[in-house]
């Protein structure tokens, strides 16, 4: 419905409904066409000369009116079928409006679903890896700035023979396979109790060929994640 609209005017003897500004025009119209009309009429009466122009003018108001007549007899119906069709319009662009924030939402939840590989089998281990180092390292009780040289050279090894983030994805180069053989060692250098033992296996990791380790994959940038 239009703003203001419908709006209701009470005589005595009648009660007058507008039901949108269209209504309101039309009546307007029908009004002062019935005045013209009356007008006319005493024109032809009064005047003798030329009456058939002036009979032809009365006769072609007097359609005009018979029309809006018409209209204004059906005009709550045509409303009817105006606001249904507004409606329509409106609901077909909530629909387009809803597909859209749809096809959003399907890709932004098709991109997360890509990088659940990549904290699952890249990240998560080697965050793991680096509290365990962290652990050890305060433990230590003589000889920690050449352990700690030693964790740092160890874990940038690692890390320089990272493939790319795009082959971690669930779309990309590695195979899942691979990734849960990094995972898995990465998480048994976990279990290790002693610093000095974590870097040499970490050494044997960084150094056994395993393909998510391989340089001979696309590589860009060797951001961690």
């Amino acid at each position: 419905q239009e703003a203001g609209f419908p709006k209701q005017f009470n005589c005595v003897f009648a009660q007058l409904k507008v039901l949108s500004q269209e209504h309101l025009l039309l009546l307007s119209g029908f009004g002062i066409g019935c005045v013209l009309l009356v007008m006319q009429i005493v024109h032809v009466i009064s005047e003798h000369s030329d009456r058939i122009a002036q009979v032809n003018h009365f006769l072609l108001l007097l359609m005009i009116i018979v029309a809006q007549l018409c209209l204004l007899l059906k005009f709550e119906e045509i409303d009817i079928v105006q606001q249904l069709e507004h409606e329509v319009n409106v609901l077909a662009q909530q629909k387009d409006k809803v597909a859209k924030q749809r096809e959003m939402m399907s890709e932004f939840w098709t991109n997360a679903q890509q990088l659940t590989e990549i904290w699952l089998f890249r990240t998560v281990p080697r965050l793991d890896l680096y509290k365990e180092v962290h652990c050890l390292l305060e433990d230590a009780e003589e000889g920690l700035l050449p352990k700690l040289s030693g964790c740092n050279e160890q874990l940038e090894c690692l890390e320089s023979h990272l493939c790319a983030i795009q082959a971690w994805r669930c779309d990309g180069d590695l195979k899942r396979e691979d990734k849960k053989c990094f995972g898995k060692a990465v998480n048994d250098l976990c279990q290790e109790q002693e610093l000095d033992g974590m870097l040499v296996k970490m050494e044997e990791v960084s150094a056994s060929g395993m393909r998510c380790l391989m340089p001979a994959l696309p590589t860009t940038t060797t951001t961690t994640a």
